[in-house]
């Protein structure tokens, strides 16, 4: 009973690295042993098969929908010359393509296997290169972008799904904010966007909070939690490091 055991434990470590063939259980006999693997080779199987059907589902929609989105920005920085939409129909057009740009991007980074990784990095270098590529900020001189990190600052993350977080703000806050400013600053404990908002604007009232739950998707992958907090003129984004959660009324908070 042992070898047989013993064997079957070989063959699924080795079928790990390499894959399990259909028919891997037919070396084994009819006996106890034998329907394990056979149940164990079932399994496999259909994870296999699950797992080639999401990998070619991510490659499909990163073929398909990523060139479109991309192709819609272009006319969509031209509807100014358009005279005969309205402004809120350009707005609204504007805003379609970039939420529909930055969740195809969040899905796509969150469905592959390399972005699973976890290392140790520095927060200040991602935040200044997504700062510097920003289209929105580059191009808005009047943009006031206050940047308090910690050189030193280094989190457990993925820098790739990190960067698409941070993009995603800067959008927002390029797009929504009700004055052309925002504040970013972080310590140990956590990160915080911060810009204006006025209730009386309906988009700006939106603020940096759009995506909110493709932001909370990638802050789960880090066991990070995430706060918004709206006052009469302030919005604010919390994300906190610690993965017991936010702090609660009386507890410290976020910076």
């Amino acid at each position: 009973m042992v070898l047989p055991l013993r064997r079957l434990t070989e063959t699924v470590n080795a079928a790990k690295r390499s894959g399990v063939e259909a028919g891997f259980a037919d070396r084994f006999g009819e006996d106890e042993v034998g329907f394990l693997a056979g149940t164990i080779e079932s399994s496999m199987v259909h994870l296999q098969s699950a797992l080639a059907r999401e990998k070619d589902f991510t490659r499909d929609v990163s073929h398909e929908l990523r060139t479109p989105a991309a192709v819609l920005t272009l006319p969509a920085d031209e509807l100014d010359r358009e005279k005969h939409l309205s402004a809120p129909s350009k707005e609204l057009f504007r805003n379609t393509v970039i939420k529909l740009d930055q969740t195809i991007k969040t899905l796509l980074a969150l469905a592959r296997q390399e972005n699973i990784a976890l290392q140790e990095t520095a927060l200040l270098p991602i935040l200044e290169e997504c700062i510097i590529n920003h289209f929105e900020l580059a191009n808005n001189a009047a943009f006031d972008l206050q940047l308090a990190v910690p050189a030193h600052l280094k989190v457990i993350c993925n820098p790739h799904l990190v960067a698409i977080l941070c993009d995603n703000v800067l959008t927002n806050a390029g797009r929504y904010a009700s004055e052309p400013w925002l504040r970013i600053q972080a310590d140990a404990e956590g990160l915080l966007f911060e810009n204006a908002t006025a209730t009386e604007t309906p988009d700006a009232t939106k603020g940096i909070g759009q995506g909110m739950s493709l932001m909370q998707r990638v802050c789960d992958r880090f066991q990070w939690w995430l706060t918004v907090e709206r006052t009469p003129t302030r919005y604010r984004v919390r994300i906190g490091f610690a993965p017991s959660g936010p702090p609660d009324q009386t507890g410290k908070a976020a910076p």
